[in-house]
């Protein structure tokens, strides 16, 4: 017997059709009975041409192979430098336009962006580097850095001149301030108030005067102008100086002074088991407290035995007042230690033998 179907599919082998079987091939033939390992598929930007009878091809869909679907292409201009960059575009259409001279880019990256002029007057001086002012030397207000004349000039007369800037600040200097018709180089001009600290005996024209009005203050005494306020309260505190009193000035110290308008630094504190002595004039003087040393105030000092070994010791001691008493022979201690500790006798009989160790017996 001839089988006729060697892979026993039910299709006679004489009837295969061999061909790529599965349906997302490009390839794919819908007649197909054996797969003959031939599909192909679309990646990428790829698409398949559509037919299903294994005649079916891959469409490129990216024709400059960048990488971008044909469908997705934006053209436009692709240098960031360009005043119509689109930061979108993908193939470059060379439409870029660039900015020279005084122009720049009105900022658009979407391939809007347009070239800004920035000299409206044409004069080669980009509008923000003009500068509006007095171009005329002769001016008060001339500005050397001028490139637009504004009609701002203004000019000295008579006793008049120019404060001397050339960067266009210059203004008319008056020298006659109280247009008297004398230029104020000729006048004398000063305080004429004899009360005043200042007061200039020569004085042709009224100047400021200063005055001696805080409560210690006086004037320095001369009459030709160059009077001052002496102060007399350096340190400001409405105390004059000769009435100042130095000291401590320090409530909580102990030699704090409650007539010192001056605090000199000199106060001293109670530390520890020190306190104050008490004076409030300057003259108070730190107690010491501790007569002994021992970092224990002496009215909290406990006068007691300090050695543990003795029956009557005192934990709670911080003096040692020489009243230890010790156990000896049979004796032991009654075993507190607040210094009520006694001695305990062990030989009732005191004869030589504890108690502890004592045999009842007849010993004759």
């Amino acid at each position: 017997v001839v089988d006729n179907d060697s892979d026993d599919d039910g299709v006679c082998d004489a009837d295969e059709i061999a061909g790529c079987q599965d349906l997302s091939a490009c390839n794919y033939n819908a007649a197909a009975t054996d797969d003959d390992s031939s599909c192909v598929y679309a990646m990428g930007c790829e698409t398949c041409s559509g037919e299903t009878d294994g005649t079916g091809t891959i469409v490129d869909n990216d024709s400059d192979d960048d990488g971008v679907c044909d469908a997705d292409e934006v053209a436009g201009c692709q240098d960031a430098l360009a005043c119509n960059y689109n930061a979108a575009a993908t193939d470059n259409d060379s439409s870029c336009v660039y900015a020279t001279g005084c122009e720049t880019c009105s900022g658009e990256t979407d391939g809007t962006g347009t070239i800004v002029d920035n000299d409206s007057d044409d004069d080669g001086v980009c509008d923000a580097d003009e500068i509006a002012g007095c171009q005329d030397a002769s001016a008060c207000n001339y500005n050397a850095a001028a490139t637009d004349d504004d009609s701002s000039c203004v000019y000295a007369t008579g006793c008049e001149t120019c404060s001397g800037e050339t960067d266009g600040t210059g203004t008319i200097v008056d020298n006659d301030s109280d247009d008297d018709g004398v230029c104020d180089a000729d006048e004398v001009v000063g305080c004429q108030d004899s009360s005043a600290c200042n007061y200039n005996a020569s004085a042709t024209d009224a100047g400021s005067c200063t005055y001696a009005t805080e409560a210690c203050a006086t004037c320095s005494g001369a009459t030709d102008g160059s009077g001052t306020v002496v102060d007399n309260d350096s340190d400001d505190d409405g105390v004059c100086d000769a009435d100042e009193i130095a000291g401590c000035q320090d409530l909580s110290a102990c030699n704090y002074n409650a007539a010192a308008t001056d605090d000199d630094s000199s106060c001293v504190y109670a530390m520890g088991c020190e306190t104050c002595s008490g004076e409030t004039d300057g003259t108070g003087t730190i107690v010491d407290n501790d007569s002994d040393d021992d970092g224990v105030c002496d009215a909290d000092e406990v006068a007691g035995c300090q050695d543990a070994l003795a029956c009557n010791y005192n934990a709670a001691a911080t003096d040692n007042d020489s009243s230890c008493v010790y156990a000896t022979g049979c004796e032991t201690c009654s075993g507190e230690t607040d210094g009520t500790g006694t001695i305990v006798d062990n030989d009732s009989d005191d004869d030589g033998v504890c108690d502890a160790d004592e045999i009842a017996g007849c010993q004759d």
